[in-house]
């Protein structure tokens, strides 16, 4: 009986120091993977933005911790077809949900219709010396559309990319 006695009250030590640093800051994401996804469609030689929402409790919980939150962004993979524009640290001030991440989503013109690509970054806490904190990753897969090519631009992508040859002439929509 007094060891199930030292191990509750140990359990409840680990409780209460582990509840008193909840993560305040948080992301929102418009296109997701894993098994139900919300993929970014885009066409060979697009270009779109894309904006992530940071958050720093917005709702003024007590359970927060009221500080200001210094985070950096950091790609794990996708940096040949994603650029961040905003830059990649931010701060995001305790209460707010008005921050954000402005990532710019190139497909090259040649692409392969009806691949893929993934994005994946990871957003973390830095404080004053840029020591790394707790953070999130964000994955998200990104579809080619097919897009009708003309003759011209079949040719240049297959000098361009040897995959493509695969790909037939379908003739232009009118």
């Amino acid at each position: 009986m007094n060891n199930f006695i030292k191990l509750l009250v140990l359990a409840s030590v680990f409780l209460i120091i582990s509840s008193t640093s909840v993560l305040a800051f948080g992301i929102s994401s418009p296109y997701w993977g894993g098994s139900n996804p919300n993929p970014l469609k885009m066409y060979p030689g697009e270009t779109k933005d894309v904006y992530f929402n940071l958050q720093n409790c917005p709702s003024l919980s007590d359970y927060c911790p009221k500080v200001d939150e210094k985070v950096a962004v950091s790609f794990l993979e996708g940096s040949e077809i994603a650029n961040l524009i905003s830059g990649a640290e931010y701060l995001i001030p305790y209460g707010t949900a008005d921050t954000y991440i402005h990532m710019q989503v190139s497909i090259p013109q040649c692409a392969i219709q009806g691949s893929s690509y993934n994005v994946e970054f990871y957003i973390t806490t830095i404080d004053d010396e840029n020591v790394i904190g707790v953070g999130y990753y964000v994955n998200f897969p990104v579809e080619v559309l097919p897009l009708d090519m003309s003759k011209d631009m079949l040719k240049m992508c297959k000098k361009e990319n040897k995959k493509l040859d695969k790909i037939k002439y379908q003739k232009p929509s009118q």
